[in-house]
């Protein structure tokens, strides 16, 4: 729970800074950055911190391809898209998962509309964001990374993929 209050911290003080900007510019296609940039400030700055992390991470491991771990780290949540989940929405979304996973599913929704619908479509956004954001990848062509995506916060061992590993260790400590 600390980590969440951690990342509610960072997220309500996010800002994107020019040395970001040229950092993605550099990692990602032209599509790519589209994708990116249609997310929250929020989430745009937790994935600049994935990066950050994951470059560290990287040093400890020898033959692994840093650019795909790069373009992984930025583009993990591009599923949740901005105006899909307030930080209200992502905070709700987060206690009632964390309390009543089976409850969270069975809310979830795909759609908005009133209050209750906007939240259960928060909830399907926070639920199903690495699937869409594999999607949206899979879009502009890129199939092995929205693979990768559609299973980051699925448990994997190690020797299943070191990618996606390193993805959700990176992503866990931001």
């Amino acid at each position: 729970m600390l980590t969440r209050i951690k990342q509610f911290y960072f997220a309500c003080k996010a800002e994107i800074k020019a040395d970001d900007v040229e950092l993605i510019k550099n990692s990602l296609s032209i599509e790519e950055q589209k994708l990116f940039f249609d997310m929250s400030i929020q989430d745009q700055y937790h994935a600049i911190k994935v990066f950050k992390t994951i470059v560290e991470i990287s040093k400890e491991y020898e033959k692994i391809d840093i650019n795909v771990l790069k373009k992984l780290a930025l583009l993990h949540d591009v599923g949740r898209k901005n105006k899909d989940l307030s930080t209200f929405d992502k905070i709700f979304a987060v206690l009632l998962y964390k309390f009543y996973p089976k409850f969270s599913y069975k809310m979830a929704k795909f759609g908005r509309g009133n209050k209750i619908d906007n939240i259960r479509h928060a909830m399907y956004v926070y639920l199903n964001h690495p699937v869409i954001g594999a999607g949206l990848i899979k879009n502009i062509g890129n199939n092995s990374i929205a693979d990768i995506i559609a299973r980051h916060h699925q448990d994997v061992d190690v020797s299943e993929s070191i990618e996606l590993y390193i993805l959700k260790r990176a992503d866990n400590e931001n």
